[in-house]
């Protein structure tokens, strides 16, 4: 019996082992929300950048390194951004480059994510 559980346990490791190199992060709308979060006041304000708005831009990129992430979190920021009411989207539009960040994606009224 305890050999069999060993047996079963082997497989277990070797296919989580196999398997782990495949196994694409999920990004959450919540997490990028939170991410652009301290940014919303420059962008409907403008003025100077958060250093935590750019934190914020470097997790984006640093979340999107797989072409599902990279949608995933292209049509979190479309949803995020769309939904909140002010935004400056000329500001939005240059708010990686504030930062140095180049995102594979442009942050605009017309995000296209695809």
């Amino acid at each position: 019996m305890a050999r069999m559980a060993m047996m079963v346990s082997c497989v277990v490791m070797t296919c989580m082992v196999v398997a782990a190199p495949y196994a694409e992060a999920v990004v959450t709308c919540a997490e990028v929300a939170a991410n652009l979060e301290p940014c919303l006041g420059y962008l409907i304000n403008g003025g100077a950048v958060p250093p935590t708005c750019c934190t914020g831009i470097q997790a984006l990129k640093a979340s999107a390194t797989t072409t599902v992430a990279r949608q995933a979190t292209c049509n979190c920021v479309q949803s995020t951004v769309g939904s909140s009411f002010g935004i400056n989207f000329a500001l939005a539009a240059g708010l990686p480059g504030m930062c140095g960040v180049n995102l594979p994606f442009s942050i605009s009224a017309n995000i296209a994510c695809s």
